[in-house]
């Protein structure tokens, strides 16, 4: 009499590693990508609503507030920005307000956590990306503001340097 065996071969188990395998990859492929476009999109409704404020603040003053280096810019007190959704390893916020050719002009820029970078001019009134060197105030302002006239303010969001928040950014 014939004795059977049921059960998987080797070669039947492996090719069944292997095709999870491969649906794992996918999956954390697709999960990173979403996870970077959230980031992105937080990031950008961020930079939205600065501006949105930067304006109402135009609108009271009749001037854009200066940039006041780790403190809020004039005029505002605090300004929470989805932090989780942003770059730590550079100051990943700035605020940039000047002028060029004598006329008042302010930007605002900030790096994702995928390490896209976006920003908003008043030059050219709308949100992209930006595609400069993200090197330092000295770069990043003029970047943003081509013909940026010295004695430009700033103000930044995070010190890289420290791993800190400023406290105007809650």
């Amino acid at each position: 009499m014939k004795k059977t065996t049921s059960g998987f071969t080797i070669v039947e188990l492996l090719i069944v590693v292997v095709v999870i395998a491969i649906l794992a990859a996918i999956s954390i492929v697709a999960y990173t990508g979403i996870q970077n476009r959230a980031n992105d999109s937080a990031v950008q409704s961020d930079i939205n609503s600065f501006v949105k404020q930067v304006m109402v603040l135009y609108a009271t003053n009749g001037v854009y507030p200066a940039g006041n280096g780790a403190a809020a810019p004039v005029g505002m007190s605090n300004f929470p920005l989805a932090r989780s959704s942003y770059a730590t390893n550079v100051h990943n916020f700035y605020y940039c307000s000047g002028t060029v050719a004598g006329i008042p002009v302010y930007a605002a820029g900030a790096v994702s956590k995928s390490g896209t970078m976006f920003y908003y001019s008043s030059l050219n009134s709308n949100l992209g990306v930006y595609t400069g060197s993200w090197g330092g105030v000295a770069v990043i302002c003029p970047g943003m503001l081509p013909g940026l006239e010295a004695g430009y303010a700033r103000s930044y969001g995070y010190d890289y340097t420290a791993q800190t928040w400023f406290s105007w950014t809650q």
